[in-house]
This record gives structure tokens, C-alpha cells and sequence, in this order.
């Protein structure tokens, strides 16, 4: 690329075009983890009728849960080298469900 690009934005294609800033990104993003998901738990209570453990969804965590002890989850964190980015955007990132139990329960109204 060359020229000017925002530097809070999402391009692709040749010659590159912005698609979206980041925020718009994140939020797109975060709908279709969610869909995700719903569709995890939905596919596994199917296959072994029965509800998930929250093991098995560890990957949405972000999505989940909000958590001071994030010990759990810092192998993810950890994976793109911005632990401590990951850790202040969780710590202030507003959860749609109160507990996993919450997010279950989404689940199933949705099926």
C-alpha cells in the first residue's frame, strides 16, 4: 500500500479500500462470536443431550464472562502478544450475560 490510510481502519483488496474502522470491525465481530457461539451449544447439547461445560466454549470467554482472575484465560490472551491490552479491554468490556448460566439460557430461547 501507499498513500494515506487511516490507521483505525480495516482494508483489503488491491488496490486496498477501507471496509470499516476498527470499532465497526469489533462490533461485527462480536455479533458473529456470539452467533458462534449459540451455535456451539446448540450443536453439542444436540449431539450429547446435554448442555456444554464452560470449558468447551473457552474461546468465546471475551464474550462470556467478566472476570478479575483471568489466570484461566491467559494462555488466550496470549496469543496475538498483547496480554496486557486483552486484560484492560476485558476488565472494562460490558458482558451481555450475567453468568454463563445467563448465556445458556440465551441459547436455548433462541433454538
Amino acid at each position: 500500500m501507499s498513500g494515506h490510510v487511516d490507521s483505525d481502519s480495516v482494508y483489503a483488496g488491491n488496490p486496498a479500500k477501507k471496509l470499516m474502522t476498527l470499532d465497526e470491525f469489533r462490533v461485527k465481530r462480536e455479533k458473529k462470536q456470539l452467533e458462534e457461539a449459540k451455535n456451539v451449544v446448540l450443536e453439542y447439547k444436540r449431539r450429547f443431550n446435554k448442555m456444554p461445560p464452560e470449558s468447551e466454549l473457552d474461546e468465546y470467554f471475551f464474550l462470556l464472562r467478566k472476570d478479575d482472575n483471568l489466570s484461566a484465560f491467559k494462555e488466550k490472551m496470549e496469543l496475538m502478544r498483547n496480554y496486557n491490552v486483552s486484560k484492560k479491554t476485558i476488565q472494562t468490556h460490558k458482558t451481555r450475560f450475567k453468568d454463563y448460566q445467563d448465556f445458556l439460557n440465551y441459547c436455548l430461547k433462541e433454538e
